[in-house]
């Protein structure tokens, strides 16, 4: 199997999060791609279609939360950035 870095965390290990986040984006888009779009018409079932890749958004988030407690931006000549935690 390919070296797959980016589903490890800072201990080289897999992560639980990165790895099922990973995981029900990909059976989410094949899923949406065997039943189609035609069936979603309104906004909540935009969200039950898209549940799937909700999820693992949300985990990737948690899991980048978690590791880096420090995050910057740099815009042009200037750098934002945040505290996220201790």
């Amino acid at each position: 199997m390919a070296n797959i870095v980016w589903l490890k965390d800072a201990n080289n290990e897999y992560s639980y999060a990165r790895v099922v986040g990973f995981l029900s984006i990909i059976v989410n888009l094949v899923w949406r791609l065997y039943m189609g779009v035609g069936d979603i018409h309104t906004w909540p079932a935009a969200i039950v279609g898209c549940c799937g890749c909700i999820t693992g958004v949300t985990l990737w988030a948690f899991e980048v939360w978690r590791e880096n407690k420090k995050v910057s931006v740099k815009l042009g000549d200037k750098e934002y950035g945040a505290k996220l935690g201790e």
